[in-house]
């Protein structure tokens, strides 16, 4: 480990200078992430997509509208649990060049570049090899999954990564003005989602173990905190009540019982290992280390599946889910152990930071947020890319390094255009329905991509809190796998709808990442208990029917 690697380099030739490898890292970030721009709005891009839309209309309120999201009609401060500032740079882009996926998607590509660049200016802190510890995180799943998503998830990544980065600069070289370019990172960050608030207590312990003594330091944290009391002052006065407090209790009370719960554990080590897979970390471990993880994971597997077994949920079969389970699984103990087991070999404050940047990462992702999802693994990625990688560093020469990394990057390539895939076969199902039944009166019941289309077409979301009637001749459609579901044609009864139709799209056949059938979904661990699956996958399905007897919602959803 290097503490407090300096950026000079006069002598160093062209490509080896700082300047040329952050060029070099836009560019592969930029090449990586652009087949996927064309990619339809998928999981909760809608909600800052119609955030961004009401900005323009009234900018100082961005929550201030109801949405039917999860089946009832709410308001949008009540939906969408994150700070607004990702929706205003979706606004401001949208200014310029619209609300086209393909438009908004590069232009969501800016973060992902800074994530990328704020990693390798990060790792040269830490290490001789900066330039293949960005490559990692480019090449991880869970970057190339959400590099191009309109969301919250890269910005506060991105304002994470060089609030670390300008924080040990301020501290490690007496600058006062990193300190506070720090500060407003950490602002924004936070501004971008509510976990960049975690940085606060990140830097400060990194900070007392340094110095083993309080500081002025602790002064440039009172801005990030001020913002956060001045945020939950204009959000009480908007919408009567504080944002952040308001999510902070909901999350409370919805994650009470997973504290206990070992099952939640065990996903949150699934999905780590699985959105990390780039770690490759038998790659790097002696014989022992892999014979001890083998023991590990093999454990927490069997108890995994059996528990599992014990609660009567559907488990989908097959020595492939339970082979990429224990590999996940795997992956995910080695990297926790890595962060632990490199601080007690050196005592240094650096390592010190990374442990406690991934662990705790780790326990946000099982025990506070409300389901295991890849998006909220991706704050940990620039720490583990860096350690890592400086493991690599000593036990694999430099052709082994990149050949890894270009492995690791085909396989994430695959599990991005698999959920490019599955969220185009929404937008494509839209499409043929409107195509088939733009005259006729159409409901649906189903959120995410589909919603955002099939609204954009004219058609309705059912609604439980609605009192409208859906009459006699109207047409319904249910997709195969939807959130929330509110209607079915059995829960309906013998009559009251006949089927007619069934709308099907097939997205990519070999690579799943969102089915429940294949226990598989990268963005809500509430639907899968991997990230993604290898399995032949079937069509996704629209079925239609048409209504023979006049019901009103409200009764219907009861």
């Amino acid at each position: 480990m290097m503490e407090g690697v300096g950026l000079g380099a006069n002598n160093m030739p062209f490509y080896k200078r700082p300047w040329f490898a952050v060029i070099a890292l836009a560019a592969v970030t930029f090449l990586a992430l652009v087949p996927f721009v064309g990619k339809a709005f998928h999981i909760d891009e809608p909600l800052f997509i119609w955030s961004a839309k009401h900005i323009l209309e009234s900018p100082l309120e961005p929550y201030g509208f109801p949405k039917n999201w999860i089946g009832i009609s709410r308001p949008m401060w009540a939906i969408n649990q994150n700070p607004p500032l990702a929706a205003y740079y979706i606004a401001a882009a949208a200014m310029l060049f619209g609300f086209g996926e393909t438009a908004l998607h590069i232009c969501i590509i800016l973060p992902a570049v800074a994530v990328i660049t704020g990693t390798y200016t990060l790792a040269r802190r830490f290490m001789q090899l900066p330039f293949e510890a960005a490559l990692l995180s480019v090449s991880a799943p869970v970057f190339m999954a959400s590099g191009a998503m309109a969301m919250s998830d890269m910005f506060m990544t991105a304002f994470w990564v060089w609030a670390v980065h300008f924080w040990l600069a301020g501290i490690e070289e007496d600058r006062p003005r990193s300190l506070v370019l720090s500060a407003v990172f950490i602002s924004l960050s936070f501004l971008s989602k509510y976990f960049g608030l975690a940085l606060i207590p990140l830097l400060a312990s990194y900070t007392i173990y340094r110095k083993r003594a309080f500081g002025t330091w602790v002064l440039y944290l009172l801005i990030p905190i001020l913002t956060i009391l001045s945020y939950h002052c204009v959000t009480y006065a908007q919408y009567g009540t504080g944002l952040f407090s308001r999510t902070a209790l909901n999350t409370a009370r919805f994650k009470a019982g997973d504290i206990l719960n070992p099952l939640q554990c065990m996903l949150g080590l699934s999905f780590t290992g699985g959105c990390l897979l780039s770690a490759m970390t038998p790659l790097i471990q002696t014989r022992k280390e892999i014979l001890t993880g083998i023991c590990a994971a093999s454990a927490v597997t069997i108890l995994f599946f059996v528990l599992m077994s014990k609660t009567g949920l559907y488990l989908p079969p097959g020595l492939t889910n339970i082979a990429l389970f224990a590999l996940f699984v795997f992956i995910a103990l080695s990297i926790l152990r890595y962060a632990v087991s490199e601080f007690i070999r050196t005592k240094e404050a650096l390592s010190f930071l990374l442990m406690l940047w991934i662990a705790g990462t780790f326990v946000f992702v099982v025990f506070v947020n409300w389901t295991v999802s890849a998006r909220t693994i991706l704050p940990m990625l620039p720490a583990v890319s860096i350690l890592i990688m400086q493991t690599a560093e000593g036990r694999l020469n430099a052709a082994r390094r990149l050949a890894v990394i270009f492995a690791a990057l085909a396989l994430s390539l695959s599990i991005a255009a698999a959920d490019a895939s599955y969220a185009n076969s929404a937008r494509e199902a839209a499409s043929r329905i409107k195509e088939k039944y733009a005259s006729q009166h159409v409901w649906f019941d189903g959120h995410w991509g589909f919603q955002y289309y099939m609204e954009g077409y004219g058609f309705r979301a059912v609604d439980a809190s609605s009192s409208a009637v859906i009459n006699k001749g109207d047409l319904l459609i249910i997709p195969s796998f939807r959130t929330n579901p509110l209607l079915s044609a059995a829960a309906l009864g013998t009559g009251t709808v006949s089927y007619i139709d069934n709308v099907s799209v097939q997205p990519l056949r070999w690579l799943s990442t969102v089915n429940m059938k294949y226990g598989a979904n990268l963005h809500a661990s509430l639907f899968g208990y991997l990230p993604f699956t290898f399995a032949r996958v079937c069509p996704e399905e629209y079925k239609v029917y048409v209504v023979n007897t006049s019901f009103s919602l409200e009764s219907a959803t009861r």
